[in-house]
């Protein structure tokens, strides 16, 4: 039995960054990438479509999902610690 999908909801505010970020040509093309995938799953795209616009697997996706989910914007930086 497959698993209930976990979300990325947010409300306007909160998605303000991750908008800001896709967005810019200043910010490192990674967190940029990451602010992109983010911003199609509260759009309600589902993981493997990400994963095939953005180039990378369904795993990154989730992982970035859940990383925003547990940490919000700052969530979606690079963390040599983990």
């Amino acid at each position: 039995m497959a698993r209930p999908a976990k979300h990325a909801d947010c409300n306007e505010g909160v998605i303000t960054r991750p908008l800001e970020i896709a967005r810019s040509s200043k910010e490192q093309s990674g967190l940029s990438l990451r602010a992109k995938i983010i911003l199609q799953r509260v759009e309600g795209k589902p993981i493997k479509e990400i994963a095939t616009i953005c180039g990378v697997s369904k795993e990154t996706v989730i992982r970035w999902r859940d990383r925003f989910i547990e940490g919000g914007v700052k969530g979606l930086s690079d963390c040599s610690s983990r």
